[in-house]
């Protein structure tokens, strides 16, 4: 859906006074309802304009109509891809330390006892 309007007042042309252009909501809407076209998105509309005109080539604009009660969805503060990569890394880590921790402790040298009666304790590091 394209809106064309041609200005041809010369005080407009030379940047002396305003003009406005109207965007036909109801029609977008419409069209949007009917499945020709998907302008409204949540509550939202996009437009781009384009101007030509006097001693001016071309002047580009875009921005956005927010319909009446319209609230931006809340972005999340920590997006979830990065906290499943946070917990991966932090599962390897902690599976490192485990093995770790059981090959020093494997690993430790242990008393002998010699049986002379009673358990006497021979060697200790």
């Amino acid at each position: 859906m394209t809106t064309q309007i041609v200005i041809s007042d010369p005080e407009v042309l030379v940047g002396l006074k305003s003009a406005s252009i109207e965007v036909d909501f109801p029609g977008l809407m419409e069209s949007d309802a009917a499945g020709h076209s998907r302008f409204i998105n949540g509550g939202r509309v996009y437009f781009e304009a384009n101007l030509f005109g006097y001693q001016t080539f071309s002047f580009t604009t875009k921005g956005f109509f927010d319909q009446l009660g319209y609230v931006e969805p809340m972005k999340p503060f920590i997006k979830k891809e990065r906290i499943n990569t946070a917990m991966s890394v932090l599962l390897i880590i902690v599976i490192v330390c485990m093995l770790i921790f059981a090959v020093r402790v494997c690993s430790r040298k242990q008393p002998i006892y010699a049986d002379q009666g009673g358990k006497q304790k021979l060697h200790q590091d």
